[in-house]
């Protein structure tokens, strides 16, 4: 879900499971026909190695459901990057699998059990409040939680009225959930750290309130994006209404990350960090998911350590540079160089440099 088109897969997977539910199929045909509808969606948009993974982490999602097997994130990826791997060996030192596992592994490593640990089943027990039976079957702790939220919400009901009963459970459940966005978004932060920095060397400050805003309503827009596509098959007047919706949300998200990126301390450059403290940080990331599953005071453990190694990763390190020399970085297709002595420009290899610096008869190397 991290990287939009693999949100779009796990959207489209999603519809396509409700739908069939619905339809009364059974579940083995209701898997075969998302799986099916799935795929064809992968090899419409190129069948790239984002959408490769998220098909495969669908896939294996769906058949785990299927075999009522338990359903871990961490081993669905596991099998996903090997599945990748196995397509294309060479995907390993790509940014694109690199970035997409590393914040799925945030996400479903880190900061989901890390939610369990602490607020999430709260978040759940403040569903189907006025059914006691469902208390019998919660700990001890959250049968008082759901006790005494009914408790409020009678004393508030009794002043106001009944009208507003349902209200201290909703805006509880509302809370929590938007409290699951946040450590969602700061635990993805810290950890995309690492590659931001090494590939990009930048660190987006403001990321996770912009994630907070425009997530829900990217969410949003790609199923409508979809109704818009099908009612336009139809007639463009029946379209009219759900592309106006879907217009609506593209400029929502759009003008969300505009006003935000428009901070200038929302980009913040920094440079790649060192090689042992990249393994560093991978390293504590592992731990961090043993971590959170192991025990309660070790998830606390965790809440220390994340922070710590992001700011690792992010203490500047001494500039590596030649005195004397005009050095310039770009990022682009082809490792190019300039030389300020020979005229030449940007050259894709030393040979044109040199084709280049024969012609105007200067030294190619001067410093």
């Amino acid at each position: 879900m991290f990287v939009v088109s693999g949100m779009h897969v796990g959207l489209l997977a999603g519809i396509m499971f409700w739908l069939a539910r619905k339809l009364k199929l059974r579940e083995w045909l209701a898997t075969f026909v998302t799986i099916v509808f799935t795929f064809g969606y992968a090899l419409l948009t190129g069948f790239g190695a984002p959408v490769q993974r998220a098909l495969f982490m669908t896939a294996i999602f769906l058949l785990a459901r299927l075999l009522s097997r338990d359903r871990n994130i961490l081993n669905a990826l596991g099998a996903a990057a090997l599945g990748v791997l196995v397509w294309s060996p060479e995907a390993l030192f790509e940014a694109s699998f690199q970035m997409t596992f590393l914040a799925i592994v945030a996400i479903g490593g880190i900061a989901v059990p890390l939610g369990e640990r602490s607020f999430l089943p709260y978040a759940r027990a403040a569903e189907n409040l006025w059914d006691k039976w469902v208390d019998m079957g919660l700990p001890p702790r959250l049968a008082q939680f759901r006790l005494m939220l009914r408790l409020w919400s009678e004393s508030i009901a009794d002043v106001v009225g009944d009208w507003i009963r349902e209200a201290p459970s909703l805006l509880v459940r509302w809370s929590l959930w938007a409290l699951e966005l946040a450590l969602i978004g700061a635990v993805a932060e810290m950890v995309m750290v690492l590659p931001m920095a090494v590939y990009f060397h930048r660190a987006t400050m403001f990321a996770v309130p912009t994630n907070m805003l425009s997530v829900p309503l990217v969410a949003l827009l790609a199923p409508i994006a979809v109704m818009t596509f099908c009612a336009s098959l139809v007639s463009p007047w029946v379209a009219v209404l759900p592309g106006a919706t879907t217009a609506l949300l593209l400029h929502g998200v759009a003008g969300v990350i505009g006003r935000v990126s428009a901070v200038h301390a929302a980009d913040l450059r920094v440079p790649a960090p060192t090689w042992w403290i990249a393994l560093l940080a991978v390293a504590a990331w592992a731990f961090c998911c043993w971590a959170v599953r192991r025990s309660r005071g070790w998830a606390w453990v965790t809440v220390v350590v994340l922070p710590l190694v992001a700011l690792m990763v992010l203490w500047p390190e001494r500039p590596v540079t030649s005195p004397g020399m005009m050095e310039v970085t770009a990022i682009g297709r082809r490792p190019g160089r300039f030389h300020p002595g020979c005229g030449a420009g940007w050259s894709d290899d030393a040979s044109r440099c040199r084709r280049a610096s024969w012609r105007s008869n200067r030294s190619c190397r001067g410093d």
